[in-house]
């Protein structure tokens, strides 16, 4: 996890400014990715796009 968290702090003091995040919410379980197969099925319909813009000036 450590190696994980430098990883991403590396990628955002490169990328500074021109980072965006996308999201897209289909087909929502209440189970965790992490279940795998396993999971229940999905209980929420598509919700729709989320996208968020870093702005490291804001933090």
């Amino acid at each position: 996890m450590e190696n994980m968290a430098e990883s991403a702090k590396a990628v955002i003091d490169y990328f500074g400014k021109h980072i965006v995040f996308i999201n897209v919410l289909r087909r929502m379980s209440i189970d965790c990715d992490c279940a795998g197969l396993s999971a229940a099925e999905p209980t929420i319909s598509d919700i729709g796009i989320l996208l968020t813009c870093y702005r490291p000036s804001l933090y």
